[in-house]
């Protein structure tokens, strides 16, 4: 099978994935309204910087949220990444999510596909690699988190030219590196782009190992090429720079803020497939040192697939043998111990030790880089079994398996309704603007006594409100406040106050 063979494969088993949304214009609805990034904030943010560009121009400030406030600055909505822009000129805000969401999944495995043939030369374990790593865990869960899903689908791209950077510096591949540290600024995730840069720099020093010579080259390469990045990304930086100082962000994250979600035995497990439970919420709040704790598989699940599990010790053997690949090891020892957070010292110490660290959140992040690893180590397991068998229908019946596995298991993890579901008017509403507001109870709790907590476990009963929640919950929950609650709550901005 050619590579542009391979690439409409990965493309078509991606469109079919996605196709709930792409091509049946439904939604996301993790969570419901409370605990969703996407409907609470993605869906009608992204509303309002569609009808701005409809109108050519830009959201620079809305006044339908609080006092005002400067939308563009605010950095999440990615205003000046060119995929938004051209997406949210010609399609529906919906749609244009869900196109989004479908191409980075894919640029993510192209991404990966190219990293894995660099170093074996194998389409088949790159293909392998690419749809493991396009459909893993922490990508599916993190759909809904739109700019942190763009952020990391490019960070395979960064990888790999960093490393053809540090093997052989030349203008072209650092035009290249600097191109796609740019994409990741305005895709809208800073705090990931930041560890992205972080996780380079740890490989560039594993790869120069005792040299010295060699470690400063690779470190003022990142540097120059970061520098550069920030310089062209000045329109969405300065802003929002200026905005982090109005905040009480500009005071920096504690170390158990920044470790808050924990990974350890849940998130080990779920690497085998196994979730205790996926309830559209489901948190465990444990009081640790002050601080709440919490462990969600929204945060914490992993899954890529059995098979790269299972090839991972091959895959490992096969690089120990292979000099130029030795660094991947030790990085990917690296970021288990920092995606370990709280439970090991090695994320406090770079906590400490690296500038701006603090600023950043969560340790938890730094999963994306394991599940990336993991997906490439997977292929070079499979090439060495390729070189032992020797038979491409036997690479074929991996990816096919794999194919599989991670649709079975990953297409129930983002349920997807009708958008209509989400945006029109519940049933409920009619009895609800007719209740006594002090003596009502609906789901064991008083409409007025209802708080956040109480809300998000009962889903049924979220489900039932949907876009009309009581005033308690949408006072002090909800981005848009609603006129008096006498109209359902609507992602059409012109209905939002």
């Amino acid at each position: 099978m050619s590579r542009i063979s391979q690439f409409f494969l990965l493309g078509l088993v991606l469109i079919i994935f996605f196709w709930p949304t792409v091509g049946q214009g439904h939604m996301y609805s993790f969570g419901g309204v409370l605990n969703s990034d996407f409907v609470l904030f993605h869906l009608p943010l992204h509303e309002v910087y569609r009808q701005a560009l409809l109108a050519y121009r830009l959201p620079w400030w809305i006044s339908r949220v609080g006092s005002g406030y400067p939308l563009v600055a605010e950095g999440q909505l990615g205003a000046f990444y060119p995929i938004n822009i051209l997406l949210f000129r010609f399609f529906s805000t919906n749609t244009a999510l869900s196109l989004s969401m479908l191409l980075h999944s894919f640029l993510a495995g192209i991404g990966t596909y190219l990293l894995v043939y660099t170093y074996t030369r194998s389409r088949g374990a790159s293909l392998f690699s690419a749809l493991s790593f396009s459909l893993s865990g922490f990508l599916i869960t993190h759909i809904i988190t739109v700019n942190l899903f763009m952020t990391a689908s490019l960070f395979p791209w960064a990888v790999l030219f960093y490393l053809k950077l540090t093997r052989k510096p030349s203008i072209g591949t650092t035009v290249k590196l600097v191109f796609i540290f740019t994409m990741q600024i305005l895709a809208g995730y800073i705090p990931l782009f930041f560890y992205s840069i972080v996780t380079l720099l740890v490989l560039g020093i594993l790869q120069a190992g005792k040299n010295f010579r060699k470690q400063m080259l690779f470190l003022c390469l990142l540097a120059f090429a970061t520098a550069l990045a920030v310089a062209l990304s000045a329109v969405q930086i300065v802003p929002t720079w200026e905005l982090f100082h109005e905040t009480i962000r500009q005071k920096a994250l504690s170390l158990p803020e920044a470790t808050l979600f924990s990974f350890a035995k849940e998130g080990t497990l779920s690497l085998l497939g196994k979730v205790d439970s996926w309830d559209p919420v489901t948190v465990m709040p444990q009081h640790a040192g002050g601080f709440l704790q919490v462990a969600s598989p929204y945060a914490y699940y992993a899954y890529l697939g059995i098979l790269p599990i299972i090839l991972l010790p091959l895959g490992i053997l096969w690089a120990c043998k292979q000099r130029e690949s030795v660094p991947l090891i030790f990085l990917g020892i690296w970021i288990f111990l920092m995606v370990l957070g709280k439970d090991t010292p090695v994320f406090a110490l770079f906590w400490h030790l690296v500038p701006g660290m603090k600023y950043f959140r969560y340790s938890i992040h730094f999963l994306i880089f394991l599940d990336f690893l993991l997906a490439v180590f997977g292929g070079f397991g499979l090439f060495t079994l390729e070189q032992i068998v020797k038979k491409r229908l036997f690479t074929m019946a991996f990816v096919g398996f794999a194919l599989i596995d991670l649709v079975v298991h990953q297409f129930h993890i983002q349920p997807a309704k009708s958008a209509s579901f989400w945006q029109n008017k519940p049933p409920i509403l009619e009895k609800l603007q007719h209740v006594d507001w002090f003596n009502q109870r609906l789901g064991g709790f008083g409409l007025v006594e209802a708080n956040n907590w109480q809300l998000s476990v009962d889903w049924p009963l979220q489900s039932s409100l949907r876009n009309f929640l009581p005033p308690p919950i949408t006072t002090s929950c909800l981005e848009f406040r609603l006129k008096r609650f006498t109209r359902p709550y609507s992602f059409d901005a012109k209905r939002i106050s």
